[in-house]
């Protein structure tokens, strides 16, 4: 498993939006257009280690960056999901949850098991986009990057 980043400052370079306990992150290689993650601050590896508090902080967090996320992708649709351990394809030791913006137009449509495969394995085709999407996320969050430590 690759080390932490998601502990470091380098984190700031893509996210878009932020809540006391949560980062919303452009994923630097997304799978598809506006692939992003939603990261707890705090280190903590699986879903059982959230508290009540940072449960109720993702729900907060999904209610606040969604709706207008799903605007900027025109989509209507996502996927959320985790990858939870080094057997299911968690490459960062850090929970997050991968949130896919999908539509009836997105190239991965009726692809269920290559939209998986791609989860888990090479993904750079959307990765030149990333600068670009995470500035036009920014301006629709109003988002101003800083240089905060995170919990650990």
């Amino acid at each position: 498993m690759g080390a932490d980043i998601f502990c470091t400052p380098k984190i700031y370079e893509t996210t878009f939006f932020e809540t006391r306990q949560f980062l919303a992150v452009y994923n630097i290689r997304p799978v598809i257009r506006g692939h992003s993650l939603l990261i707890p601050k705090r280190h903590v590896v699986y879903l059982t280690e959230l508290t009540s508090g940072e449960i109720n902080g993702l729900k907060e967090i999904m209610a606040a960056v969604l709706p207008r996320w799903l605007k900027a992708f025109d989509s209507d649709s996502y996927n959320l999901s985790i990858n939870a351990g080094e057997h299911a394809g968690m490459v960062v030791n850090h929970l997050h949850f991968h949130i896919v913006p999908r539509s009836d137009k997105d190239p991965l449509q009726g692809k269920l098991i290559e939209f998986y495969h791609m989860l888990n394995n090479d993904r750079g085709t959307w990765s030149k986009e990333v600068p670009k999407e995470v500035e036009r996320l920014r301006k629709i969050f109003k988002y101003k990057p800083t240089q905060k430590r995170l919990s650990q």
